[in-house]
């Protein structure tokens, strides 16, 4: 697992090969999305085709600024992501992340409420 000294996320390969993110930020701006991204494509780079992944949003605070938003919507665009599962989003961040699946027409991202139903969901079979 690869972490940050600040603990602002976590970025990490499971052993099923499914990509986990676990956010701690309270409130992301432009540099923490623009690290984030720049550490999740690291890891993504390593992995031929499209990539699950699992984010834990169990820790995370009110949604990211405008900016930082905008970085989110071109992370969540990359042809490297295949299905993604937020789970334990607040409500705020609920909103946001139904705003942006809007934005970005993303139809493989899902929100739900436990972690066994986020990877149940993320284990079916599908055609992405």
């Amino acid at each position: 697992m690869e972490e940050n000294n600040d603990y602002k996320f976590k970025i990490w390969r499971r052993d099923d090969g499914i990509i986990a993110v676990k956010t701690g930020e309270k409130k992301w701006i432009e540099e923490d999305a623009l690290r984030f991204k720049k550490e999740l494509f690291e890891v993504l780079d390593k992995v031929e085709g499209k990539t699950k992944i699992l984010g834990d949003a169990t820790e995370a605070g009110f949604g990211p600024t405008a900016v930082a938003r905008k970085i989110y919507a071109e992370i969540i665009k990359s042809p490297k992501i295949g299905k993604a599962a937020i789970f334990g989003l607040n409500k705020p961040n609920q909103v946001i992340v139904s705003f942006l699946l809007k934005v970005t027409g993303k139809k493989d991202l899902k929100v739900f409420s436990t972690e066994e139903e986020a990877l149940k969901w993320l284990k079916e079979e599908s055609a992405y």
